[in-house]
């Protein structure tokens, strides 16, 4: 997660999504999950090249580095579920 100090759609995640416990659980059984204030920390370099610029992204890698999927903007919880599930190959989208 890229996030921003003082942007709405960041705070959403945070305090709307992230606290979910239905995506909390999945986030923490499935997703290693670093977390970067753009205005406050130095984003690695292979995080760097994903980063548009636009807060909130969230950028799913590999290990390897290559990028799975991104994700800007915030969404409600339920789609944000969908959308891990997905990523994880544990939906019937």
């Amino acid at each position: 997660d890229i996030s921003k100090s003082n942007c709405p759609p960041c705070e959403h995640l945070a305090t709307k999504v992230y606290t979910n416990d239905k995506v909390a659980s999945y986030i923490n059984n499935n997703f290693i999950s670093p977390f970067y204030l753009v205005d406050e920390d130095k984003l690695p370099f292979i995080v760097q090249n994903y980063f548009t610029g636009t807060t909130p992204t969230i950028v799913f890698l590999k290990p390897t580095g290559k990028l799975v999927y991104n994700v800007i903007g915030a969404r409600p919880p339920e789609v944000f579920l969908d959308i891990l599930k997905n990523i994880k190959g544990d939906s019937k989208w």
